[in-house]
């Protein structure tokens, strides 16, 4: 199978190449080198959880009016919120897109061609579990603009073929043209190159959206003040239950982050970082 290999690896890559110590003139093919390597990504590791830190001290501040950053409250025992199933989740994220008075959310989470932010507000109607036939969709929306889109929800399942085959269903039975039809995919990132293979027996497009993306565009959308309160208050629930349920991230206050990966911890520290970006 072939891998692939995200350009956040290799950052991570170069980062720990560059806390090496220079002077001691290490070669590729010393043992030696591999040993320098673990240190320095110990070093990384340390140096960006104190990032990490500094940037939940500025969430803190942002989302004083929520009790600040979600990553402080224990979400994965937060009963109002169902998460035991995938079809929670596609629950979650359809009463999102749908209720927004902005689509601030929507519209940086997709980025959809010739799509502006008010495409996104007020769909015409957001339908959970749509069927026809043998198969069935997770969310299917009409938006302001006619535009029909698909969206297929995964947390790590590995039934993602199948997405190509429900989308055909679904556009047929709505008899709608290519340029009308959109498809995404919310899927784990671990999951990508999988989906990169799969994808590459097929002809028609479907956008593979990772969860990380999503946990990015919430962010955002809490800071974007055009948006009612009360959606940010159930977007802000739906961060935390995201970001420590799917992605593993573990809460801010306990002793020691529990990252279980460099690459994980990088995750974590992009999505705060990028989240505080383009203001509304």
């Amino acid at each position: 199978m072939d891998k692939i290999i995200s350009s956040e690896s290799w950052q991570l890559f170069n980062r720990m190449l560059s806390l090496l110590p220079q002077e001691q003139g290490l070669k590729s093919e010393d043992w030696a080198v591999f040993e320098k390597l673990f240190e320095s990504a110990d070093r990384l590791n340390s140096r960006m959880e104190e990032e990490v830190y500094e940037y939940i001290k500025i969430w803190d501040k942002k989302l004083a009016d929520f009790g600040g950053d979600p990553a402080g409250y224990d979400w994965k025992n937060f009963r109002p919120l169902r998460l035991s199933r995938e079809e929670d989740w596609s629950d979650w994220l359809a009463h999102l897109i749908s209720s927004s008075r902005s689509g601030y959310f929507a519209f940086n989470l997709f980025r959809f061609a010739k799509f502006a932010i008010e495409d996104y507000i007020s769909p015409q109607w957001v339908n959970r579990e749509p069927s026809v036939d043998d198969c069935r969709s997770d969310i299917l929306i009409q938006w302001k603009n006619g535009a029909y889109t698909n969206i297929e929800i995964k947390i790590g399942d590995p039934g993602l073929e199948k997405t190509f085959y429900t989308s055909k269903k679904l556009s047929q039975k709505h008899r709608t043209t290519n340029a009308d039809w959109i498809d995404v995919i919310i899927l784990m990132s671990g999951q990508l190159s999988e989906w990169e293979r799969i994808r590459q027996k097929y002809s028609e497009t479907i956008y593979p959206v990772t969860w990380e993306d999503v946990a990015l565009s919430l962010r955002k959308s809490l800071l974007y003040q055009k948006e009612l309160f009360s959606w940010r208050a159930w977007a802000y629930a739906f961060l935390g239950a995201v970001e420590q349920t799917i992605l593993g991230f573990p809460r801010h206050n306990e002793k020691k982050l529990l990252f279980r990966t460099l690459s994980g911890l990088n995750s974590r520290l992009n999505i705060l970082k990028e989240g505080l970006s383009h203001e509304g």
